[in-house]
């Protein structure tokens, strides 16, 4: 079992070169600073062949981030945690554990067992939750790309 979820699609494309230029009409740059989203679905980075993009939502697009390389009429799309919500959900782990210590010193009986217990909630609700929801709702919006054919499940 991983700590952070991820998950693989393969997006079949009618063509390559159409859905690039879909796909950077529904985006936004990721190195500028955004007041206004205009109705874009996604920010990101797209070249020629690869693109990295999360949702356009304010406060919890870091959930889930989609990387894609693009091949003839597929496009391996690799799914995962936001860089920025791994290292924080890192941090409150390793919080987490350190509090261990913390109430073993100063006479806690058994605090391991509702400190598992958070860890385990964490993991469980807020994390994978978190990203299914997020998973679903991106891939929701790339199956309105144009050129998109179908996004399938794929496994290493």
């Amino acid at each position: 079992m991983k700590l952070f979820p991820e998950k693989s699609y393969v997006i079949e494309l009618n063509n390559s070169d159409q859905f690039l230029n879909s796909l950077q009409e529904n985006s936004l740059p990721r190195d500028i600073f955004i007041s206004s989203y205009n109705n874009q679905n996604f920010i990101g980075e797209i070249t020629d062949s690869e693109f990295r993009i999360t949702l356009s939502s304010r406060i919890l697009s870091f959930f889930c981030e989609f990387q894609g390389k693009i091949n003839q009429n597929k496009c391996l799309i690799k799914t995962g945690l936001h860089k920025h919500a791994k290292l924080f959900f890192s941090l409150v782990f390793i919080i987490i554990i350190a509090l261990i210590p913390f109430s073993i010193f100063y006479g806690i009986k058994n605090p391991i067992l509702p400190l598992l217990a958070h860890l385990l909630i964490i993991r469980f609700i807020y994390i994978e939750l978190g990203y299914r929801f997020f998973l679903w709702r991106g891939l929701k919006k790339l199956k309105k790309i144009n050129g998109v054919i179908s996004i399938l499940p794929f496994n290493f």
